[in-house]
């Protein structure tokens, strides 16, 4: 397994970092399990510190010879280094990614064409199971439309998956209507609408990061009606994977 920063949107050491810390929390802490043991073993102490603060310690130092500082370098030369570091880990741990389970994802539009392809990593609290904080998840997104392509570190949530898939049921059945995926944190905004016809179109908005007014859209009107079981019974194998928690009180 090799891990990209430039798949999940990430442009600095410390977003780099908290992704990292988050990821290996929703795997239940197995897949950077003894990476903080290995950088204490390279840099002969350190045991007491966290991960990120080993990685910039050996990476200074492996610097050293070479007349530049980390400091020094820009932000993405900074994070790239912390992925060399964190792939070189993987890599001594023997991680066999053929062995490894294939990523839960769904494909909403032509896997060859248009789409959009959400991606479930796991979830941002595995500890929690009440409504708000136990239903994140780490979920990036890829927005294929004509000749762009933009890939987004979306937090998604199950419940809005969840009432996603109820829709596309209930449009897919009545042979007709509309349903919508909208993410909280305005990640993605997605809307399929099914005609009476079979013909099926979709409409989204996909921002790169929370806040930001860069956005890329997209229409998609070559589909029709058989395209939708594949896409439900994604939604349902997420959703059996990561089943939404809780009971929503409150605002």
């Amino acid at each position: 397994m090799v891990m990209r920063p430039s798949a999940y949107g990430l442009t600095t050491f410390d977003q780099a970092a908290h992704f990292l810390l988050g990821f290996n929390a929703a795997l239940e802490f197995e897949f950077l399990g003894r990476f903080n043991e290995r950088l204490a073993e390279e840099f002969s102490e350190g045991r007491n510190l966290m991960w990120p603060g080993l990685a910039r310690l050996v990476i200074s130092r492996r610097l050293e010879g070479t007349g530049r500082s980390l400091d020094e370098l820009d932000a993405k030369e900074q994070m790239n280094l912390l992925f060399a570091l964190v792939n070189e880990f993987l890599d001594g741990e023997m991680f066999d990614e053929e062995d490894a389970d294939d990523p839960d994802s769904v494909v909403i539009g032509s896997a060859a064409g248009d789409r959009v392809v959400i991606e479930v990593l796991g979830r941002m609290h595995p500890e929690a199971n009440d409504f708000w904080d136990g239903n994140w998840l780490f979920s990036p997104v890829e927005v294929v439309t004509g000749g762009f392509t933009g890939r987004v570190p979306a937090g998604l949530r199950a419940d809005e998956l969840r009432s996603f898939r109820d829709e596309l049921v209930r449009a897919y059945q009545d042979f007709g209507g509309v349903a919508r995926l909208e993410s909280m944190e305005d990640w993605l905004s997605l809307t399929v609408t099914v005609k009476p016809s079979g013909h099926v179109e979709i409409d989204g908005v996909a921002v790169d990061r929370m806040g930001s007014k860069n956005r890329l859209a997209l229409h998609i009107t070559d589909l029709d009606q058989s395209h939708l079981p594949t896409v439900i019974d994604s939604l349902t194998a997420i959703e059996e994977k990561f089943p939404a928690v809780g009971k929503r009180q409150g605002g």
